[in-house]
């Protein structure tokens, strides 16, 4: 049994069955800011390997959020930049928007990691 992050909007499993990654939003009531998570598990042991929270563009933002098939990398974006992390809890980019007032609403990563898209909206 592993227990998850409450406000969860996704868990995909990594293709091996090693690790998940938990996407969640919430409100950090000390700062007084919704926020997106991400919290890598390991399956085996239910340990969490890693957690970061990430400003969220409003209350009800759910995190857009893709990771390649063996969850060692994971790209989360939903507000103005999309941020990279290897799935030991480095970030290793971090991408602004071009257009100011856009939203990032859609990401995929490529199966190796290598290449990330990166969709915009008002």
């Amino acid at each position: 049994m592993v227990a998850l992050p409450p406000g969860l909007t996704d868990v995909p499993l990594a293709e091996n069955g090693s690790r998940a990654v938990a996407t969640s939003v919430t409100f950090n009531g000390q700062q007084g800011i919704p926020e997106r998570g991400v919290t890598v598990v390991d399956v085996h042991s239910g340990q969490v390997r890693w957690k970061q929270n990430l400003p969220a563009a409003s209350c009800c933002a759910f995190p857009v959020f893709a990771a390649t098939p063996d969850a060692r990398w994971i790209a989360v974006g939903g507000t103005r930049r999309v941020d990279l992390f290897r799935a030991d809890g480095v970030r290793v980019a971090s991408l602004e928007l071009n257009e100011s007032g856009s939203l990032n609403n859609a990401l995929e990563l490529s199966r190796n990691g290598r290449r990330l898209v990166a969709g915009q909206g008002t």
